[in-house]
């Protein structure tokens, strides 16, 4: 204990006797007695200052032990725990908190806000990381939740088998953190951080961090964001003090005297009983409000929590040696706090009830309304039947007024429900009546003497006002007019229809001699008569009569040649005068159209044309497409004979049909080079056999070629695949040699094409050669580009024929001016 014993100069002043041997003076003794004197003086003004220092170092100590009882009491004060949660411990920012908040910014490159949601999350989770296991567990039987994130299931042993791997204590911050870390960068949990960083406070970051890292069943949001803002708010330095506590930290003089006599405790005590009674009210009414968002929708269970809550912070706060004031003051807070917390809980819970039951009675009453309309629908205009409605109707009308009696609905909404039951009762019977009517006519007069009665104030109408009279009138008016509309519009669709099927019925008469069968059956002339009326079902009956005659006219026609087709054709002529001539000469006039259809066809597809006329070549093409190379030739023969008995000239005719014939020249269909042709021979040659030589001239005409140059062209393919050039003798003639050269031309893609009027003679084309001038006469005779073909034929026949020349001279031969030629051929073999 500091000494405080009082001190007093006067004592200083005997300092002039002590210590002298006696007071005689002696050689010991300055015999100057001034200089004596003045030193006495000197010793009394040297103890004054001293006791005055004396006194300022016991002022200076009364101080400082105040200052400490203030500091100790305001330190006592906020640390001391009552129970509610919110204590150095329990409440405020911790050490392993603010730990992760230094590590997380660190690590983790995250702001002090979006550190503090986290953390302000994991304290939730742990009780500000006091309490790692989780105490009641959701899932019952279960290990529950452990560690600062409350890892349950899977990632609790994946929490635990890594502390495990590290060798750690799974209480320990290194595991905790070191696990957390590992989730947040190792895993798909780690997805959160993107969020995360985006966040601008602690509370946005709080939630991201629940919804999308935690996800706990009961989030109790609240609590998490008190969290994050009491991190977010706090300084991180080990041993500081916490931000906005006004606690002090661990630093500050000792505290001797406490709560005894002194001044040093009384300091102590006024300053503890202050701070507890700023303390209490705040943090009994925070817990207040978190027992009261847990537990708001169950009053019994608040009233529980609330008592269990009650009882510890008072107990806490009997045991602190403060004021009974703070002890009252806590008495009083937890019963006005929970007093108002407790009715609004009941109250609410009375409101949820009350709801409950209008809701229940709505739902009874919308479903009877719905239950109502239907029966009244269907009831209609029927007597017997309305009387069951009837019972329906009092029963719903009962129910309500039970629900105005109950408290439920207010005598007001009572009687308007009361209306709607009458009102919907009798628009749906108004309704199920006038859709039974058969037509929009009818309907429509059903309106009017609708109407009327209610304008007369007919008792069945009693119960509807006059908008709801004009609002089903408005509808009813509607329903008829949409009628009358489909009605129009289905008739046109069957009108439609029906003069589909009548074109479809002509057009089958006429094709095969039979109407068209709907069903198995015919059409009728009522059927049509119904829908297009009787003047159209007359006529359509009169164009059949037409179109079963123009088939049998037409008939056969198809095997004629075109001298019998005119025979028949002849005898179609009617007589003027007789009955039906109109009708004669339609039927004449179809004929003749079928019979130009029938010789367009023999002029540009010969082929097609016996294929269509003659049944029996059917099977024969039906094999040759199947790869039978023998029907192939039966076919191809069976229409050359075909085409004879036609009487189709032989310059047309035709091995292939159009189709088949662009199917299989396709190789050549633009500018082919002679190998292209040599190719397409040798195919024609495996395909058509015997037929090859005129399959390929039909090839040549297609590209253009005259019959005779494409023969030509033939030949001197044949020439080529044998490896043989043409003798002298072949191409003797001017025409011939044109002929040779413009089938070379034509093989090796250098013809032009000419549009030919007729083909040119011998005589004609030695004329255009001794008198090239005269090459737009040889045009406008026998077709635009012919002069330029043939000059061009005859000057390579010319370049070749030199080039034969130069070769014969070279083997020796001769050639005489008949042509023949001078050629021993034992001469050569013997070189």
């Amino acid at each position: 204990m500091t000494n405080r014993q009082g001190r007093s100069p006067g004592n200083l002043t005997k300092l002039n006797t002590q210590g002298q041997v006696s007071t005689k003076p002696t050689t010991a003794v300055d015999p100057n007695v001034s200089i004596f004197y003045a030193l006495q003086r000197d010793l009394q003004r040297m103890g004054s200052a001293l006791s005055q220092m004396a006194h300022k170092a016991m002022a200076r100590q009364k101080t400082a032990s105040i200052e400490a009882g203030k500091t100790q009491g305001h330190k006592d004060a906020y640390s001391v725990d009552l129970g509610t949660g919110s204590n150095q411990t329990a409440g405020e920012p911790s050490d392993i908190g603010n730990r992760l908040m230094v590590d997380m910014q660190k690590d983790l490159n995250l702001t002090k806000a979006q550190a503090a949601g986290f953390v302000g999350n994991l304290a939730h989770e742990s009780g500000n990381f006091k309490t790692l296991q989780e105490v009641s567990p959701l899932v019952k039987g279960s290990r529950g939740g452990f560690g600062y994130a409350q890892w349950t299931g899977p990632r609790r042993r994946q929490f635990e088998a890594f502390a495990q791997e590290k060798g750690l204590d799974p209480a320990s911050y290194e595991a905790n953190y070191g696990f957390l870390i590992h989730e947040l960068t190792n895993s798909p949990e780690g997805s959160v951080l993107d969020a995360l960083r985006q966040a601008g406070d602690a509370q946005s970051a709080a939630e991201i961090v629940s919804k999308k890292f935690l996800r706990p069943g009961i989030p109790h949001m609240k609590s998490r964001m008190k969290w994050a803002s009491r991190f977010a708010n706090s300084e991180v330095s080990a041993g500081a003090p916490v931000a906005g506590s006004g606690r002090p930290g661990p630093t500050g003089p000792a505290l001797a005297l406490r709560s005894d006599d002194t001044p040093g405790g009384k300091a102590y005590n006024a300053t503890l009983n202050r701070d507890l009674a700023r303390r209490v009210p705040v943090e009994i009414n925070q817990k207040i409000d978190e027992i009261y968002e847990e537990h708001k929708d169950d009053p019994t269970a608040l009233t529980k929590a609330l008592d269990a809550a009650q009882k510890e912070i008072l107990g806490n706060i009997s045991s602190i040696p403060s004021d009974p004031a703070v002890q009252w003051l806590a008495e009083q807070t937890f019963a006005r706090k929970r007093l108002v917390f407790e009715r609004s809980a009941i109250a609410e819970q009375d409101k949820r009830v009350r709801e409950g039951e209008r809701s229940n009675y709505d739902a009874a009453l919308t479903s009877q309304f719905s239950s109502l309309e239907k029966q009244a629908y269907l009831v209609g205009d029927d007597i017997q039947a309305g009387a069951d409605l009837e019972i329906s109707m009092n029963e719903a009308l009962g129910n309500i007024e039970e629900a105005r009696f109950a408290g439920v609905i207010s005598p007001k909404l009572a009687e308007k429900q009361k209306r709607e039951v009458l009102g919907t009762v009798t628009s749906a019977r108004l309704r199920g009546v006038f859709d039974s009517l058969p037509d929009a006519d009818s309907k429509e007069a059903y309106v009017a003497e609708m109407r009327k009665q209610w304008s007369s104030g007919a008792e069945e109408f009693a119960s509807l006002s006059l908008d709801q009279v004009r609002a089903i009138e408005r509808n009813f008016k509607a329903v008829i007019s949409q009628e009358r509309r489909q009605a129009h519009a289905d008739a046109r669709i069957q009108s439609r229809k029906m003069e589909r099927l009548i074109n479809d019925d002509l057009a089958s008469i006429s094709r095969d001699g039979v109407g068209l069968a709907i069903d198995g059956a015919e059409l009728t002339f009522d059927q049509v008569s119904s829908i297009l009326g009787k003047e159209r079902a007359t006529e359509w009956d009169r164009k059949r009569d037409i179109s079963a005659a123009s088939y049998q006219a037409i008939s056969g026609l198809d095997v004629l040649p075109a001298d019998e087709i005119a025979e028949q054709l002849q005898k179609l002529e009617p007589k003027p005068g007789i009955k039906g001539y109109v009708d004669q000469l339609e039927i004449l006039s179809n004929a003749n159209k079928a019979a130009q259809q029938i010789l367009k066809l023999r002029k540009s597809d010969p082929a097609q044309a016996v294929d269509e006329a003659f049944d029996e070549l059917v099977p024969l093409k039906d094999e040759a497409m199947d790869g039978d190379l023998a029907s192939l030739e039966e076919l191809i023969k069976g229409r050359f004979d075909a085409q004879e008995v036609l009487g189709i000239p032989d310059k047309t005719q035709a091995p292939l049909t159009l189709s088949e014939l662009t199917a299989l020249a396709e190789p050549v269909a633009k500018d082919p080079d002679k190998q292209t042709w040599l190719d397409l021979a040798g195919k024609i040659d495996q395909t058509y056999g015997p037929f090859a030589d005129e399959v390929m001239i039909q090839v040549m005409r297609w590209k253009g070629l005259h019959k005779d140059v494409a023969e030509a062209a033939v030949g001197h393919l044949r020439n080529i695949e044998l490896g043989k050039k043409p003798s002298r003798s072949e191409a003797r003639t001017i025409e011939d040699k044109a002929q040779a050269s413009s089938a070379t031309q034509s093989l090796e893609g250098q013809y032009d094409q000419v549009k030919w009027k007729e083909q040119p003679t011998g005589s004609a084309i030695s004329l255009l050669r001794d008198n090239p001038d005269k090459a737009g006469e040889f045009d406008q005779k026998f077709g635009d580009g012919a002069a330029d073909y043939y000059l061009r034929a005859i000057e390579a026949a010319r370049q070749e024929t030199e080039r034969y020349q130069a070769t014969l001279d070279n083997h020796g031969i001769t050639i005489h001016e008949d042509g023949s030629e001078d050629y021993d051929p034992a001469k050569d073999r013997r070189k």
